[in-house]
């Protein structure tokens, strides 16, 4: 079949939704290797979307749905026909009802997807021996089991269930998903399985960066269902209209979730829907039978929800728009902040844990977002460059503040039950920028000491992890500190004989030197950074500091002479944008 080349800036629709680099051909390349009919989105017309134009839009999204069920059924460990299904077993009454109460204070306040009282009734039935719950609700028990061992520790799983968290997390998985088959998942209608599928996705990409595809199902179910329609326009229940759109923007928020996390623009908009955001109430308010219901003014339990829910819409909509200059995404950054403080962390009550962890949590996503939005770019020439168009010392400081910022919040005693939502989210980019500048101007400036032992403690935090260890990325995390080690020990001979390091002498375009400061990034009252004892000592010594035979190391003749920085640091630099790139495209 003949193929031509489509505009450029323009992905078909099925590597759009597969999150895929797509050739932009006709039919493109993905799409005739799997043999999937090739289409292209419609050209924008300059007068935005008709009604008609958004109807078409959500027909696509929702037959998508269909062409899924191949890769999907292959995509979990197994592929059992519906018949050959074994009689799901869940756990012990004892610990169903350990796993209901870690769910209740460590998931629902941070995930709040479903009616809790409502819920429980049916987890009570299971502790009281009576299993014979039917499908869709099978598949959000054993949701809920899943869920919630994947935040446990290895010490309480043992403890607990006297078994391996691997070994555990594979059964569940296994049930889980068995549950979805059995409840017919690819073409179900039904709400408790899509709060099921979006729970069992909620954590599935966390503990194995697994079924980001599966996002793609979730939308398009649930606009079969009707969630993109508010459902109070369509006369429903006032509980159901409640129940729907927490729904909706979980997933929406979801969605959004791992499009930042891969670095690009998410595939949905809120052109394509008219659901109200939830309701700022509690649970305990809410009834299947109420016939009216209306937010509460304050602190509730959705305020959590709520926050990050702002949160995800601002970052479709200004940070990862490539639309927008840099300059308009800070300074709608400094509206945003605002806006948050005064809409909801001000509610807050610092003496309570989960309010804290709330604060907390919400100001290190804004510091964040501003680091993603005046991330520096490779030169288009030549990629060994950091260009940026604002001061280095403002990128410089945010970096180490907001490494500072998750240190601390990593190490806090009394929010440790909610820590589980950021352990997966390394902060890659302040980590290899800092490392970076500290190769290059190891000495230079006085504030490095501080840098120095922030970089160190971040290391420390997760050195240990397989995960992250097993992540190409953390290869050149280690070369860049191995390098920037070797440095800083050379330095310390040679500092009087040379003058390369000297401010203002082995700077470039770029590197991190000493800019006048010009704008303080931060929180108010930023929490000061705990080192918890279980990490090793910040300064390295003699063995520590000396790079792994396996690494390239600089020699005293390699050192910046004569040349600049750039032209001594290629290699740096290149390992910086291994990391800044494969970050945005992951």
């Amino acid at each position: 079949m003949p193929r031509h080349v489509v505009a450029s800036g323009r992905s078909c629709l099925e590597c759009r939704r597969r999150k895929i680099r797509c050739d932009r051909s006709f039919p493109c390349a993905y799409c005739v290797r799997t043999r999937i009919q090739c289409s292209y989105p419609p050209k924008p017309d300059g007068e935005g979307d008709t009604h008609s134009d958004l109807a078409s839009r959500v027909e696509i999204i929702a037959n998508n749905v269909e062409s899924l069920e191949r890769s999907l059924i292959l995509s979990f460990p197994f592929n059992l026909g519906l018949s050959s299904l074994p009689y799901l077993l869940h756990p012990p009454p004892p610990m169903v009802a350990f796993i209901w109460q870690t769910y209740l204070e460590s998931i629902d306040p941070v995930f709040k997807l479903f009616h809790a009282p409502t819920v429980q009734k049916h987890v009570m039935k299971v502790i009281q021996g009576q299993v014979n719950l039917d499908a869709p609700m099978q598949c959000l028990m054993f949701a809920i089991y899943y869920s919630t061992l994947a935040i446990l520790t290895e010490t309480v799983c043992r403890k607990r269930f006297h078994e391996d968290k691997a070994t555990l997390l594979e059964k569940f998985q296994t049930r889980v998903e068995q549950a979805l088959l059995k409840a017919n998942f690819l073409n179900t209608l039904d709400i408790t399985v899509l709060q099921a599928l979006v729970l069992y996705l909620f954590q599935a990409r966390r503990v194995k960066n697994e079924s980001n595809t599966l996002i793609g199902l979730a939308i398009g179910t649930a606009m079969r269902i009707g969630l993109h329609r508010d459902g109070a326009s369509q006369g429903r229940p006032p509980f159901d209209v409640e129940m729907r759109r927490r729904l909706w923007w979980q997933i929406y928020t979801l969605e959004s979730q791992i499009a930042e996390a891969q670095g690009i623009e998410s595939s949905y908009s809120e052109s394509i829907f008219d659901t109200e955001l939830p309701s700022n109430i509690d649970d305990i308010n809410l009834d299947p039978n109420t016939s009216e219901l209306q937010s509460q003014l304050g602190k509730t339990e959705m305020t959590f929800t709520l926050t990050w829910i702002e949160l995800g819409r601002f970052v479709r909509s200004n940070v990862l728009s490539s639309g927008l200059s840099e300059t308009h995404k800070v300074k709608a950054m400094e509206r945003f902040r605002e806006q948050i403080e005064k809409e909801f962390l001000m509610r807050c009550d610092r003496g309570i844990p989960f309010d804290k962890f709330t604060v907390a949590s919400t100001r290190l996503m804004l510091l964040k977002f501003q680091l993603m939005a005046c991330k520096p770019q490779a030169n288009e020439t030549n990629s060994m460059h950091i260009r940026v168009s604002h001061p280095n010392e403002q990128y410089w400081t945010s970096c180490t503040r907001l490494l500072q910022h998750a240190h601390g919040l990593r190490h806090c005693d009394k929010e440790r039950r909610w820590i589980w939502l950021l352990q997966t989210d390394v902060e890659w980019d302040a980590l290899s920028y800092l490392l970076l500048g500290l190769c290059l101007l190891p000495l230079a400036r006085p504030s490095n000491a501080e840098v120095w032992k922030i970089v160190g403690e971040t290391y420390q935090d997760w050195r240990y992890d397989l995960d992250i260890s097993r992540d190409r990325r953390w290869r050149h995390i280690e070369e860049l500190r191995s390098q920037s080690l070797a440095v800083r020990d050379r330095m310390h001979i040679i500092s009087q004989r040379s003058e390369a390091f000297e401010p203002g002498v082995a700077t470039c375009q770029g590197s991190p030197a000493a800019f006048p400061r010009t704008h303080d990034v931060g929180f108010n009252e930023p929490p000061s950074p705990r080192t918890s004892t279980r990490h090793d000592s910040t300064e390295p010594d003699s063995a520590t500091a000396r790079p792994t035979p396996d690494l390239p190391l600089i020699t005293v003749s390699e050192l910046p002479g004569t040349g600049t920085a750039c032209e001594w640091s290629a290699g740096l630099f290149q390992r910086y944008w291994d990391i800044a790139e494969r970050n945005s495209s992951a």
